[in-house]
């Protein structure tokens, strides 16, 4: 039947993603641990692997948008999200330590006597107000799929703040941009800031029933992307954190929790949602 659930099945784009993945980390390891120059913080110049990772990555981005575009549309059908809510519950609260840290930070500032500029305030309190209450819709929502509520999911406009939350903090990421993108890990951090955005406009379609086929598309492509960006930057972190070749500060500390969190949640929630079996092209009935 139509508006049945058929077995899950794994579509074309989760084996570029784990290949790409793959490839990229030990990559982004191979950079991060030994081309890196330690006064400026920048790969070195010269380095070959440089723009072979930045290849090898839209190259799977590129394979990621045309397996999921040119597949058959699935299932219209939201399956149960059991499983996902420890996931959110853990995003919601890496959103909670992060946005407290820098809420902390900023007010030690202001308590210094340091007068940031009125935009720069402006988009910090905002990003922090809009961040607790992105928080909170997370938390319920991971209590709502733990119980298998469907009708008491957050409405829409609760679930459009967690694509605000993503996009204030994408304003905040350009604004305090220093560094130039082709030498520096901020091309990643940008990029899964995006794709952030483009995953939780998807998590909201899906959740409220809005155009969800085109959001099923959408997640499967944004989801794959976000993983494999956050794993990308965050492995090699943890490496390199694990064999004593870098440190970590507490701020660092907070956001690799945040894109840990961030990652797990946005696999498990597009590898439910995705799992679904294409839809069948209708079959016609033969007349007599």
């Amino acid at each position: 039947m139509a508006n049945q659930i058929s077995h899950g099945q794994t579509g074309a784009a989760f084996w570029v993603f784990l290949p790409g993945s793959a490839v990229l980390i030990c990559l982004r390891i191979v950079l991060k641990l030994d081309f890196i120059d330690p006064q400026t913080g920048f790969y070195r110049s010269g380095n070959l692997l440089s723009p072979a990772f930045h290849i090898v990555y839209l190259l799977c981005l590129a394979l990621l948008l045309f397996c999921v575009y040119s597949a058959r549309p699935r299932e219209n059908v939201l399956p149960p999200l059991r499983r996902a809510a420890p996931f959110a519950a853990l995003l919601g609260l890496a959103i909670l330590g992060k946005e407290f840290l820098n809420g902390e930070h900023l007010i030690a500032r202001l308590a210094a006597g340091d007068r940031p500029h009125r935009v720069d305030l402006f988009l910090s309190v905002s990003t922090l107000l809009v961040a607790l209450a992105a928080a909170a819709t997370l938390l319920v929502l991971a209590a709502n799929q733990l119980r298998g509520r469907l009708e008491s999911y957050p409405q829409s406009l609760s679930l459009t703040l967690t694509v605000l939350y993503q996009c204030m903090a994408l304003i905040i990421r350009f604004t305090s941009h220093t560094s130039p993108l082709a030498v520096s890990d901020d091309l990643l951090e940008i990029a899964l800031l995006i794709f952030g955005v483009l995953f939780f406009m998807a998590h909201a379609r899906i959740l409220t029933r809005l155009d969800a086929r085109r959001g099923a598309q959408l997640m499967e492509f944004s989801g794959y992307a976000l993983t494999t960006t956050a794993l990308v930057l965050f492995v090699p972190e943890l490496f390199g954190l694990m064999i004593g070749r870098l440190s970590t500060s507490s701020e660092q500390g907070i956001e690799l929790f945040y894109q840990a969190a961030l990652m797990l949640y946005s696999f498990v929630f597009t590898r439910i949602v995705c799992s679904q079996a294409p839809l069948e092209p209708p079959v016609e009935e033969e007349t007599a």
